[in-house]
């Protein structure tokens, strides 16, 4: 039985593409590594990446509840919850590779839900300072960052949606992703104080609030940022309306024209 799990693990483990160190968050490394202990009991089971997508979304909610509570003893159980959900959302992506059912709908699937976690991970740790009575500004900048969880995840979606676009109707070829032309040091910096604020909060949730919900803010705007000045600079193409008239063409100088005429 040992050496069935030992060759499962193995198994497991091979199957993810090794990458450069300083490529990833070090949080991140650290969930894919335990990840693949857990893995194989999930193989066992036979349970497919899309139910453990569900199961990883239905953890990372039952978090937040345990957090809305609005009790420090509540809000250490809801973090632990939070962090075995974020641990099950890299089985998902094991148990793809492993079976070979990888699809873009598990991963449309696993970024839908992560955006609805951890949405909803940030409205309970605002909820939790407001309850407990902690500073005006604390709670503000807790529901800034609410607010733009969802809106700086939209940005990115539509950015990669139009560059895509743009590839598949024209001769220019975009990137759907930044990642490769954006500073990866400081993308897993901010990533990896958010991880550190987890564990910082259930000892200190004021400190660890304010690192948290912060360096939340400050990579949403980040990202926002990027995107929108990235699509200002490389999607300026020329599109042709479908809905424009066959025989109708369009003039820059229409006013200016039409003045001369009325001359």
């Amino acid at each position: 039985m040992i050496r069935n799990y030992y060759n499962q693990y193995k198994h497991v483990s091979s199957s993810y593409k090794k990458t450069g160190f300083f490529s990833l968050p070090i949080s991140n490394r650290v969930f894919r590594y335990l990840s693949f202990f857990i893995t194989p009991f999930f193989l066992k089971l036979n349970i497919s990446a899309n139910v453990t997508t569900y199961l990883s979304g239905g953890i990372g909610v039952l978090a937040t509840l345990f957090i809305f509570f609005g009790t420090k003893q509540y809000l250490i159980i809801g973090l632990w919850i939070f962090l075995f959900s974020c641990l099950m959302d890299f089985v998902d992506g094991n148990i793809a590779r492993v079976k070979g059912t990888s699809t873009f709908f598990g991963k449309f699937i696993d970024g839908y839900i992560d955006i609805i976690t951890l949405t909803a991970l940030r409205l309970s740790l605002a909820f939790f300072v407001f309850v407990n009575n902690g500073p005006h500004y604390l709670i503000w900048i807790g529901v800034l960052s609410v607010i733009l969880t969802p809106y700086y995840h939209l940005t990115l979606d539509r950015y990669s949606a139009y560059a895509r676009w743009i590839t598949e109707d024209t001769s220019v070829q975009l990137e759907p992703y930044l990642r490769d032309k954006m500073p990866l040091t400081l993308i897993n910096i901010m990533s990896d104080l958010q991880c550190v604020s987890i564990f910082i909060i259930m000892f200190n949730p004021y400190i660890g609030l304010v690192v948290y919900f912060t360096v939340g803010v400050v990579e949403a705007i980040f990202y926002v940022i990027s995107h929108l000045l990235a699509a200002s600079k490389y999607m300026r193409v020329e599109r042709r309306s479908p809905k424009i008239s066959d025989n109708f063409r369009p003039s820059i100088n229409y006013f200016k024209e039409s003045k001369n005429d009325s001359v």
